[in-house]
């Protein structure tokens, strides 16, 4: 039912990510936020789920973040 709707999401990335050999942070990142807003449009229809889904959310938030705020992610989508 939805718990496997909501690791499906993520096993979707993790399939996209391994595909690539190495995956940079260019195109890691996009990647990212379009899972965020994934997971936030989830939230909404299985708010059953949302505690969750907001832990997962904030620790990717906090990743790209991060990330975003890291000069050698500006010389990585420069590339």
């Amino acid at each position: 039912g939805d718990i496997w709707e909501l690791l499906y999401i993520f096993h979707a990335v993790q399939e996209l990510l391994s595909a690539e050999k190495t995956p940079g942070l260019a195109f890691v990142l996009p990647l990212y936020i379009q899972l965020i807003g994934l997971l936030k449009k989830f939230r909404e229809i299985h708010p059953e789920l949302a505690s969750a889904v907001s832990t997962a959310i904030n620790k990717i938030e906090e990743y790209t973040t991060y990330a975003c705020q890291n000069q050698i992610y500006a010389l990585a989508i420069s590339q």
